[in-house]
Protein backbone atom coordinates (compact mmCIF):
# COMPACT_ATOMS: atom_id res chain seq x y z
CA UNK A 1 0.00 0.00 0.00
CA UNK A 2 1.31 3.50 -1.03
CA UNK A 3 2.05 5.52 1.90
CA UNK A 4 -0.07 8.92 1.60
CA UNK A 5 1.92 12.00 1.07
CA UNK A 6 2.89 14.18 3.98
CA UNK A 7 0.44 16.54 5.10
CA UNK A 8 1.82 20.05 4.38
CA UNK A 9 1.71 23.29 6.48
CA UNK A 10 -1.63 24.64 5.90
CA UNK A 11 -1.22 28.31 3.79
CA UNK A 12 -1.82 31.55 4.80
CA UNK A 13 -1.23 34.51 2.70
CA UNK A 14 2.03 36.74 1.95
CA UNK A 15 1.86 40.00 1.08
CA UNK A 16 2.68 39.40 -2.06
CA UNK A 17 -0.02 36.85 -2.38
CA UNK A 18 -2.71 39.76 -1.29
CA UNK A 19 -1.24 41.66 -4.05
CA UNK A 20 -1.87 38.84 -6.80
CA UNK A 21 -5.28 38.22 -5.10
CA UNK A 22 -6.11 42.00 -5.03
CA UNK A 23 -6.02 41.80 -8.87
CA UNK A 24 -8.77 39.58 -9.01
CA UNK A 25 -10.99 41.53 -7.21
CA UNK A 26 -12.96 43.13 -10.45
CA UNK A 27 -13.09 39.17 -11.78
CA UNK A 28 -14.56 38.01 -8.52
CA UNK A 29 -17.14 40.85 -7.10
CA UNK A 30 -19.91 38.96 -5.64
CA UNK A 31 -23.27 41.02 -5.76
CA UNK A 32 -23.73 40.34 -1.77
CA UNK A 33 -20.20 41.38 -0.81
CA UNK A 34 -19.15 45.16 -0.54
CA UNK A 35 -16.06 45.00 0.97
CA UNK A 36 -13.33 44.31 -1.33
CA UNK A 37 -11.02 43.18 2.20
CA UNK A 38 -13.98 40.36 2.54
CA UNK A 39 -13.43 39.09 -1.35
CA UNK A 40 -9.61 38.60 -0.93
CA UNK A 41 -10.33 36.64 2.59
CA UNK A 42 -12.41 34.57 0.46
CA UNK A 43 -10.17 34.15 -2.14
CA UNK A 44 -7.40 32.97 0.40
CA UNK A 45 -9.98 30.36 1.85
CA UNK A 46 -11.11 28.93 -1.00
CA UNK A 47 -7.01 28.34 -1.69
CA UNK A 48 -6.48 27.06 1.49
CA UNK A 49 -9.40 25.11 2.16
CA UNK A 50 -8.55 23.51 -1.48
CA UNK A 51 -4.97 22.81 -0.19
CA UNK A 52 -5.51 21.10 2.84
CA UNK A 53 -8.31 19.24 1.90
CA UNK A 54 -5.87 17.51 -0.76
CA UNK A 55 -2.71 17.41 1.20
CA UNK A 56 -2.73 14.02 2.38
CA UNK A 57 -4.52 11.82 -0.51
CA UNK A 58 -3.60 8.64 -1.59
CA UNK A 59 -2.79 9.13 -5.40
CA UNK A 60 -1.42 6.45 -6.10
CA UNK A 61 -4.96 4.75 -5.55
CA UNK A 62 -7.14 7.06 -7.46
CA UNK A 63 -7.28 6.70 -11.63
CA UNK A 64 -4.63 8.80 -13.49
CA UNK A 65 -6.99 11.06 -15.14
CA UNK A 66 -6.15 14.48 -15.85
CA UNK A 67 -10.06 15.22 -14.81
CA UNK A 68 -11.05 13.79 -11.55
CA UNK A 69 -7.83 11.63 -11.04
CA UNK A 70 -4.67 11.86 -9.40
CA UNK A 71 -2.57 13.89 -12.51
CA UNK A 72 -5.14 16.75 -11.95
CA UNK A 73 -4.46 16.43 -8.24
CA UNK A 74 -0.48 15.82 -8.63
CA UNK A 75 -0.79 19.01 -10.67
CA UNK A 76 -2.15 21.30 -8.23
CA UNK A 77 0.11 20.27 -5.55
CA UNK A 78 3.15 20.45 -7.96
CA UNK A 79 2.30 23.85 -8.38
CA UNK A 80 1.57 24.80 -4.86
CA UNK A 81 4.82 23.50 -3.80
CA UNK A 82 6.41 25.20 -7.08
CA UNK A 83 4.83 28.62 -6.08
CA UNK A 84 5.29 28.61 -2.47
CA UNK A 85 1.98 27.74 -1.29
CA UNK A 86 3.11 24.75 0.59
CA UNK A 87 6.15 23.71 2.18
CA UNK A 88 6.52 20.28 2.51
CA UNK A 89 7.66 18.96 -1.21
CA UNK A 90 4.29 16.85 -2.37
CA UNK A 91 5.99 12.82 -2.31
CA UNK A 92 2.39 11.65 -3.78
CA UNK A 93 2.63 13.91 -6.77
CA UNK A 94 6.09 13.09 -7.36
CA UNK A 95 5.38 9.70 -7.63
CA UNK A 96 2.71 10.62 -10.19
CA UNK A 97 4.45 12.18 -12.37
CA UNK A 98 7.22 9.48 -12.18
CA UNK A 99 5.07 7.37 -13.55
CA UNK A 100 3.65 9.80 -16.35
CA UNK A 101 5.49 8.67 -18.88
CA UNK A 102 3.79 5.19 -18.85
CA UNK A 103 0.71 6.61 -18.50
CA UNK A 104 1.16 8.22 -22.02
CA UNK A 105 1.75 4.63 -23.49
CA UNK A 106 -0.45 2.50 -21.57
CA UNK A 107 -3.63 4.63 -21.24
CA UNK A 108 -6.32 4.93 -22.94
CA UNK A 109 -7.05 7.39 -25.77
CA UNK A 110 -8.70 10.89 -24.55
CA UNK A 111 -7.36 14.28 -22.55
CA UNK A 112 -9.12 14.61 -19.84
CA UNK A 113 -9.20 10.59 -19.13
CA UNK A 114 -6.41 9.69 -21.27
CA UNK A 115 -2.89 9.35 -22.38
CA UNK A 116 -2.67 13.11 -23.65
CA UNK A 117 -3.97 14.72 -20.51
CA UNK A 118 -0.58 12.89 -18.77
CA UNK A 119 1.20 14.58 -22.17
CA UNK A 120 -0.18 17.60 -21.65
CA UNK A 121 0.40 17.64 -18.06
CA UNK A 122 4.61 16.54 -18.38
CA UNK A 123 4.70 19.25 -20.97
CA UNK A 124 2.63 22.11 -19.03
CA UNK A 125 4.90 21.67 -15.69
CA UNK A 126 7.79 21.86 -17.72
CA UNK A 127 7.00 25.08 -19.75
CA UNK A 128 6.26 26.62 -16.07
CA UNK A 129 9.61 25.41 -15.00
CA UNK A 130 8.31 23.10 -12.46
CA UNK A 131 9.84 20.19 -13.46
CA UNK A 132 13.16 19.62 -15.88
CA UNK A 133 12.44 18.96 -19.43
CA UNK A 134 11.01 15.07 -19.32
CA UNK A 135 13.51 12.54 -21.63
CA UNK A 136 12.91 12.54 -25.20
CA UNK A 137 9.85 14.92 -24.42
CA UNK A 138 8.88 15.60 -28.38
CA UNK A 139 9.65 11.69 -29.23
CA UNK A 140 7.07 11.28 -26.33
CA UNK A 141 4.66 13.93 -28.05
CA UNK A 142 4.60 11.94 -31.51
CA UNK A 143 4.32 8.52 -30.01
CA UNK A 144 1.33 9.65 -27.77
CA UNK A 145 -0.44 11.90 -30.55
CA UNK A 146 0.17 8.71 -33.18
CA UNK A 147 -1.32 6.40 -30.72
CA UNK A 148 -4.06 8.42 -30.49
CA UNK A 149 -5.12 9.35 -33.68
CA UNK A 150 -4.36 5.37 -35.06
CA UNK A 151 -8.69 5.22 -34.93
CA UNK A 152 -9.04 7.32 -37.69
CA UNK A 153 -6.30 6.99 -39.87
CA UNK A 154 -8.47 6.20 -42.62
CA UNK A 155 -11.18 7.93 -42.00
CA UNK A 156 -12.05 11.40 -44.04
CA UNK A 157 -12.82 13.22 -40.08
CA UNK A 158 -9.87 12.99 -38.46
CA UNK A 159 -11.17 12.96 -34.73
CA UNK A 160 -13.20 10.39 -32.86
CA UNK A 161 -16.74 10.92 -32.70
CA UNK A 162 -17.28 9.80 -28.91
CA UNK A 163 -14.86 12.19 -27.61
CA UNK A 164 -16.28 14.42 -25.84
CA UNK A 165 -13.29 16.91 -26.81
CA UNK A 166 -11.17 17.48 -29.36
CA UNK A 167 -8.11 16.86 -27.81
CA UNK A 168 -4.66 17.22 -30.49
CA UNK A 169 -4.90 21.19 -30.59
CA UNK A 170 -4.64 22.66 -26.87
CA UNK A 171 -2.87 19.09 -26.16
CA UNK A 172 0.03 19.93 -28.34
CA UNK A 173 0.33 23.59 -27.67
CA UNK A 174 2.53 23.46 -24.46
CA UNK A 175 5.18 21.50 -26.61
CA UNK A 176 5.54 24.17 -29.68
CA UNK A 177 8.21 27.02 -28.73
CA UNK A 178 9.62 29.74 -30.66
CA UNK A 179 13.18 28.91 -31.28
CA UNK A 180 14.76 28.55 -34.66
CA UNK A 181 14.72 24.92 -35.02
CA UNK A 182 13.61 22.10 -37.14
CA UNK A 183 12.18 20.30 -34.42
CA UNK A 184 9.60 23.64 -33.71
CA UNK A 185 8.85 23.84 -37.67
CA UNK A 186 8.40 19.93 -37.47
CA UNK A 187 5.78 20.45 -34.99
CA UNK A 188 4.29 23.61 -35.58
CA UNK A 189 3.62 21.62 -39.39
CA UNK A 190 1.32 18.91 -37.50
CA UNK A 191 -0.08 21.39 -35.79
CA UNK A 192 -1.36 23.01 -38.71
CA UNK A 193 -2.50 19.96 -39.56
CA UNK A 194 -5.06 19.58 -37.10
CA UNK A 195 -6.28 23.01 -38.10
CA UNK A 196 -7.14 22.31 -41.44
CA UNK A 197 -8.60 18.73 -39.89
CA UNK A 198 -11.04 20.97 -37.47
CA UNK A 199 -12.12 23.07 -40.64
CA UNK A 200 -13.27 19.91 -42.26
CA UNK A 201 -14.33 18.80 -38.64
CA UNK A 202 -16.55 22.08 -38.25
CA UNK A 203 -17.68 22.71 -41.80
CA UNK A 204 -18.34 19.33 -43.60
CA UNK A 205 -21.10 16.95 -43.72
CA UNK A 206 -20.60 13.43 -45.12
CA UNK A 207 -24.49 11.57 -44.99
CA UNK A 208 -24.66 8.95 -42.38
CA UNK A 209 -20.92 9.23 -41.30
CA UNK A 210 -21.05 13.12 -40.14
CA UNK A 211 -22.91 15.68 -39.53
CA UNK A 212 -21.00 18.79 -38.48
CA UNK A 213 -24.59 20.96 -36.89
CA UNK A 214 -24.70 18.17 -34.33
CA UNK A 215 -20.98 18.61 -32.80
CA UNK A 216 -21.11 18.85 -29.24
CA UNK A 217 -20.93 21.89 -27.26
CA UNK A 218 -17.43 20.58 -25.65
CA UNK A 219 -16.10 19.52 -29.04
CA UNK A 220 -16.73 23.41 -30.09
CA UNK A 221 -15.22 24.91 -27.10
CA UNK A 222 -12.36 22.68 -26.93
CA UNK A 223 -11.80 23.95 -30.60
CA UNK A 224 -12.15 27.39 -29.96
CA UNK A 225 -9.65 27.30 -27.39
CA UNK A 226 -6.69 25.47 -30.30
CA UNK A 227 -8.09 28.31 -32.34
CA UNK A 228 -7.22 30.56 -29.85
CA UNK A 229 -3.89 29.15 -28.77
CA UNK A 230 -3.06 29.04 -32.66
CA UNK A 231 -4.19 32.49 -33.19
CA UNK A 232 -1.87 34.10 -30.16
CA UNK A 233 1.14 31.77 -30.89
CA UNK A 234 0.94 33.36 -34.93
CA UNK A 235 0.19 29.78 -35.56
CA UNK A 236 -2.12 29.43 -39.39
CA UNK A 237 -3.85 32.94 -37.29
CA UNK A 238 -6.10 33.39 -40.75
CA UNK A 239 -7.49 30.18 -40.78
CA UNK A 240 -7.05 29.64 -36.83
CA UNK A 241 -9.52 33.37 -36.70
CA UNK A 242 -11.74 31.85 -39.18
CA UNK A 243 -12.66 28.92 -37.54
CA UNK A 244 -13.24 31.03 -34.48
CA UNK A 245 -15.55 32.78 -35.71
CA UNK A 246 -17.65 30.28 -37.54
CA UNK A 247 -17.71 28.65 -33.96
CA UNK A 248 -18.92 31.87 -32.19
CA UNK A 249 -21.85 31.69 -34.90
CA UNK A 250 -22.90 28.41 -34.21
CA UNK A 251 -26.12 28.01 -31.86
CA UNK A 252 -26.49 25.36 -29.26
CA UNK A 253 -29.51 24.83 -27.53
CA UNK A 254 -28.16 22.70 -24.71
CA UNK A 255 -27.93 23.20 -21.61
CA UNK A 256 -25.56 21.97 -19.05
CA UNK A 257 -21.68 22.76 -18.45
CA UNK A 258 -19.91 22.48 -21.49
CA UNK A 259 -23.05 24.36 -23.12
CA UNK A 260 -22.51 26.89 -20.22
CA UNK A 261 -18.22 27.05 -20.95
CA UNK A 262 -19.15 27.17 -24.87
CA UNK A 263 -21.02 30.52 -24.08
CA UNK A 264 -18.38 32.24 -21.66
CA UNK A 265 -15.75 31.87 -24.03
CA UNK A 266 -17.35 33.03 -27.13
CA UNK A 267 -19.01 36.05 -25.00
CA UNK A 268 -22.67 35.38 -25.64
CA UNK A 269 -24.72 37.11 -23.46
CA UNK A 270 -27.44 34.69 -23.37
CA UNK A 271 -26.26 32.04 -21.21
CA UNK A 272 -27.75 28.33 -20.67
CA UNK A 273 -27.93 27.18 -17.13
CA UNK A 274 -26.23 24.00 -15.79
CA UNK A 275 -28.36 20.62 -16.52
CA UNK A 276 -30.08 18.19 -13.47
CA UNK A 277 -27.28 17.38 -11.01
CA UNK A 278 -25.15 19.53 -12.20
CA UNK A 279 -23.91 21.79 -8.84
CA UNK A 280 -22.17 25.15 -9.01
CA UNK A 281 -18.86 23.84 -7.15
CA UNK A 282 -18.63 21.04 -9.93
CA UNK A 283 -18.87 23.57 -12.42
CA UNK A 284 -16.30 25.99 -11.58
CA UNK A 285 -14.01 22.69 -10.79
CA UNK A 286 -14.74 22.04 -14.51
CA UNK A 287 -14.16 25.26 -15.60
CA UNK A 288 -10.77 25.87 -13.56
CA UNK A 289 -9.25 22.93 -14.70
CA UNK A 290 -10.35 24.15 -18.46
CA UNK A 291 -9.04 27.53 -17.91
CA UNK A 292 -5.53 25.91 -16.93
CA UNK A 293 -5.64 23.72 -20.07
CA UNK A 294 -7.28 26.35 -22.63
CA UNK A 295 -4.77 29.01 -21.51
CA UNK A 296 -7.86 31.34 -20.64
CA UNK A 297 -7.95 32.53 -16.91
CA UNK A 298 -10.36 34.70 -17.80
CA UNK A 299 -13.03 31.93 -18.40
CA UNK A 300 -12.48 31.28 -14.66
CA UNK A 301 -13.23 34.96 -13.93
CA UNK A 302 -16.11 34.45 -16.24
CA UNK A 303 -17.43 31.43 -14.16
CA UNK A 304 -17.20 32.84 -10.81
CA UNK A 305 -18.64 35.77 -11.46
CA UNK A 306 -21.69 33.53 -11.73
CA UNK A 307 -22.32 31.78 -8.59
CA UNK A 308 -21.79 33.59 -5.29
CA UNK A 309 -18.26 32.53 -3.69
CA UNK A 310 -19.18 33.30 -0.58
CA UNK A 311 -21.33 30.48 -0.77
CA UNK A 312 -18.33 27.98 -1.17
CA UNK A 313 -16.37 29.71 1.97
CA UNK A 314 -16.71 27.10 4.32
CA UNK A 315 -16.81 23.57 2.12
CA UNK A 316 -13.93 21.31 3.27
CA UNK A 317 -14.19 19.08 0.32
CA UNK A 318 -13.80 21.34 -2.38
CA UNK A 319 -12.06 19.98 -5.91
CA UNK A 320 -8.78 20.63 -7.29
CA UNK A 321 -10.25 22.54 -10.60
CA UNK A 322 -10.97 25.31 -7.80
CA UNK A 323 -7.85 26.24 -6.92
CA UNK A 324 -6.17 25.61 -10.38
CA UNK A 325 -8.39 28.33 -11.36
CA UNK A 326 -7.56 30.64 -8.31
CA UNK A 327 -3.42 29.67 -9.41
CA UNK A 328 -4.23 30.34 -12.89
CA UNK A 329 -5.44 33.40 -11.98
CA UNK A 330 -3.24 35.04 -10.01
CA UNK A 331 -0.10 34.02 -12.60
CA UNK A 332 -2.05 36.49 -15.15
Amino acid sequence: TATPAPTSTAWSATPDDHHSLQRLLSSFQSANIDNPIDVILLMENLLKRVINAHSGDDLLSLPPDLYGGSLGIALFQAICYADGFTDEPPQGAIRVFSDAINYCRTMPDGLLHGSLGALWSLAFLWRNEVIDVPCDIMRLARETVGSNSRYFYDSPFRYRSSSPLYPFGVAMMPLWSDEDTVSRYDWEEQIILRLCDCEKILCQNLPGIHDCRSLSASMLHSIAAFCQMASRRRIFPFKADELLMHICGRHCAAAGSDALVLSLMTGRKSLPGLAPGESPVSFLDYAGLLSVIYEQPELFEAAMRLFPIDDMAYDNNLPVGIGLGILNCMKK
